[in-house]
């Protein structure tokens, strides 16, 4: 006995508009240090170029608190220390938070106000770091190595190989941007007869 084929289309709030899908795609993850500005850029799909476009906060984003949003165009909105502008050409709008506080830790969404149905959303995760507390680890990684040196005697040969791995800590004090300290370095020494 052959079985009809059966199919399921799941809709999901927020990620179907009809039957085809939007992409609202912003950083899934952002950081700066406290007192500096961060710009996080949420990309959106044609067709939604002057519907309104927002930033907010909260964990959950039903019940997020709209910090600034705009009005269909391409006109900058400012309110307090967040701005928000829209490029209708490359269908991408910026949010710029700035003289950003330990407080602007937390979770927020970029949203596309859709009015009559679920908005279009994408959460963003952003940390302020304390520039004056930082700390990083600087790692070298030393690498010796000969060749076989064959000693003489019947009885062993000998290969002489080392490796070497350093961490040093350094404290920062108020850095101005995040930097990685990493050095690799490969030494190699022949050992002649």
């Amino acid at each position: 006995m052959q079985l009809p084929f059966a199919g399921v289309i799941l809709l999901l709030p927020g990620s179907f508009h009809g039957l085809v899908a939007l992409e609202l795609t912003g950083p899934r993850a952002v950081s700066g240090l406290r007192g500096s500005s961060v710009s996080v850029p949420c990309q959106y799909d044609e067709g939604y170029q002057e519907t309104p476009k927002y930033w907010c906060s909260g964990i959950i984003w039903q019940s997020c608190s709209k910090a600034v949003e705009t009005t269909g165009s391409e006109a900058e909105v400012k309110r307090d220390r967040v701005s928000i502008r829209d490029n209708h050409t490359l269908r991408l709008f910026t949010v710029t938070m700035e003289n950003l506080t330990l407080g602007d830790t937390g979770i927020y969404w970029c949203g596309i106000n859709l009015r009559s149905m679920s908005d279009f959303n994408s959460p963003v995760s952003m940390t302020v770091l304390q520039g004056d507390q930082l700390t990083f680890v600087k790692s070298f990684q030393l690498t010796l190595t000969s060749q076989k040196k064959k000693i003489k005697s019947p009885h062993h040969e000998m290969l002489f190989s080392v490796r070497v791995l350093l961490f040093y800590p350094i404290s920062i004090s108020r850095l101005s941007s995040t930097t990685s300290c990493t050095k690799n370095r490969d030494i190699t020494s022949h050992t002649t007869k």
